[in-house]
């Protein structure tokens, strides 16, 4: 009975959504909605449930709802959204119900030129289905005017300028981000890259032969990435059903996305990341295995992976499915698709996770740091003998005032290293550092002493100020620390030696909770779509546009719509007029703007 409610509560939800008017088919709108010319029609949602197409909802059928509403979540979001309540929404693999040139009618008053029936089918979030409100050739996102925005694909207007401002695609298309502090995005199709890593004992192997012709989930992990710390969970329930299935699973531990997070750095050797992959297992209570990438990250490189993505390899070494980020059940829903349904799925909450203490992060001035401002550039520190044990490792940060202009200020710090042990003794002589500088290059003060930090002992690390002077990009610099390390069963007098170079040290890093890198502020990018590859690649748009006011097509304010002659555009909404609707995440263009879907199907 109460199944029945639902159902019938959805239901009368579904007829207003039909018959709305963001539904309607504006004058001069081609088709692409019919099923059939004229007459009354099934509301196309209801089709949902009606699996024999008799226009009855047998009691068999409404048994059978709620797997029935689950195929409208056609981003596997694990939500149903408003724009996949509508009919048709997230349609974008082939020609509309009306033929092979629905959606290519005439244009409504005042608005763009359409794009063509060609383009039906290739909205894959990036292709060209607009997203965010644009509306086929001339639909504005975030109320952004003039030019054919699609977010991650196609010519789209940054900041409601012009037709493609810059060419980074934004989050969802293929390509790198090329733009500071952003999240790389994950490479969504093709054959697995050649690349190199090593099983847990330090053996070296190719990823590719891990494969062994069954589906493999790869996810990348690191100790230091909230995200990875709350998404690894839900691998280990996917796992515990799909692994008696004969889908193979594994993380890989790769650069450190957040150093500082508990303390832990950057490890230098091979030996060092082994210790952190054992940590990890131990800490985080994890029964799928590991594997590690290579110290110059062969992976993370070649499948531009963050410490959140997630990937899924056919039996023939193909990519199947890649998100930027592991959200919801994104992963889940793939396999189903892939391999079937399961009765009974586990969830994270029945499995015994050991409790992680949330990591507060310190940015503060004291006797023995230094806080730091946002957006400090991680400089590419290398020690002269990387095979060496460093119980104390240097990090260095610059304005990056100082790579363009070479002035500004240089942020040192010396962290001892969680995985020896290892700690500051404050019963002997304080920590020394010393540059030796090349000419033309000033830094001050170019040697100093750090404070003692509390009690006998601590792990607190010591943090420098200093100002840089050179005409231009500084040339490489040298650095010695001298300090006793200390660790359970030694303490001994160091003096170790690094090469500062003035440019970003590019390890997909930034620091926890604070100084998140040269990108937006506050440092993280919107959340990426799932990829069902292969096959979708998108062109040079961009996130983030904004309408700058007056003029046709200029929305007045960041995600209103944009009046005038080429539609309006709404964050998230139907951008109406030009050609059509783009929907964020993607329905069918209605018009000529071709299918967006985000993510794509299978």
């Amino acid at each position: 009975m109460k199944r029945l409610i639902l159902l019938a509560a959805f239901c009368s939800l579904v007829l207003l959504i039909s018959d709305s008017p963001v539904n309607a088919q504006g004058p001069g709108g081609g088709p692409g909605q019919g099923g059939g010319p004229g007459g009354q029609q099934t509301p196309p949602l209801l089709r949902v449930f009606d699996a024999d197409g008799d226009g009855e909802i047998s009691s068999k059928e409404i048994d059978a709802a709620a797997a029935a509403l689950r195929k409208l979540d056609r981003n596997s979001d694990g939500k149903v959204t408003f724009e996949e309540f509508r009919p048709n929404a997230g349609q974008g693999q082939g020609p509309g119900r009306g033929g092979p040139q629905a959606g290519q009618g005439g244009q409504r008053p005042g608005g763009g030129p359409g794009q063509g029936a060609q383009m039906q089918g290739q909205g894959q979030r990036g292709g060209a289905g607009q997203q965010r409100g644009g509306g086929g050739g001339a639909g504005q996102q975030r109320g952004g005017g003039g030019g054919a925005g699609q977010r991650g694909g196609g010519g789209g207007q940054q900041r409601g300028g012009g037709a493609g401002a810059r060419s980074g695609q934004a989050r969802g298309g293929r390509g790198e981000g090329g733009n500071g502090g952003r999240n790389p995005i994950v490479l969504t199709k093709g054959q697995l890259p050649d690349t190199n890593a090593h099983l847990p004992d330090g053996t070296p192997i190719k990823v590719r032969d891990l494969i062994k012709g069954k589906y493999t989930v790869i996810k990348p992990g690191c100790m230091t990435c909230p995200e990875f710390l709350i998404a690894y969970k839900e691998l280990e329930a996917t796992a515990a059903d799909y692994e008696k299935l004969g889908v193979q699973f594994y993380y890989i531990y790769q650069s450190l996305r957040h150093p500082e997070r508990e303390g832990y750095v950057q490890p230098q050797n091979t030996k060092e990341r082994l210790m952190h992959v054992a940590e990890a297992k131990e800490r985080l209570g994890t029964t799928v295995p590991w594997i590690m990438d290579t110290i110059d990250d062969s992976f993370r490189v070649a499948m531009r992976t963050n410490s959140n993505s997630i990937f899924v390899i056919g039996p023939d070494s193909e990519i199947v499915y890649a998100a930027d980020r592991m959200n919801g059940d994104g992963l889940r829903q793939a396999l189903i698709r892939l391999i079937g349904d399961v009765e009974n799925p586990t969830a994270a909450a029945d499995l015994n996770f050991p409790t992680i203490p949330r990591f507060p992060p310190k940015n503060i001035t004291n006797e023995i740091r230094v806080e730091r401002p946002q957006g400090l550039v991680i400089l590419k520190s290398t020690p002269t003998k990387p095979e060496d044990t460093y119980y104390v490792k240097l990090r260095a940060e610059a304005e990056k005032s100082v790579l363009e202009t070479g002035k500004g200020d240089l942020y040192l710090g010396f962290f001892p290293d969680p995985i020896h042990d290892a700690h500051w003794n404050n019963l002997t002589p304080g920590m020394k550092y010393e540059f030796e500088l090349p000419e033309g290059v000033t830094i001050d003060p170019p040697t100093a002493v750090a404070n003692k930090g509390p009690g006998d002992s601590d792990t607190e690390p010591r943090q420098f100020k200093l100002r840089v002077d050179a005409d231009g990009t500084p040339k490489d610099v040298k650095l010695k620390i001298h300090y006793f390390a200390c660790s359970p069963g030694m303490c001994e007098a160091k003096t170790h030696e690094y090469t500062i170079a003035f440019k970003d040290m590019d390890r997909n890093s930034r620091t926890y909770s604070f100084n998140r890198g040269q990108g937006n502020a506050g440092g993280r990018a919107k959340p990426n779509n799932r990829h069902f590859g292969p096959g979708r690649e998108g062109g040079g748009g961009q996130q983030d546009m904004r309408g700058q006011g007056g003029g046709p097509g200029q929305g007045g304010q960041r995600g209103g719509p944009g009046q005038g002659g080429a539609g309006q555009g709404q964050r998230g909404g139907p951008g109406q007029g030009g050609a059509g609707r783009g929907q964020r995440g993607g329905g069918p263009g209605q018009g000529g703007a071709g299918g967006g879907q985000r993510g794509g199907g299978p």
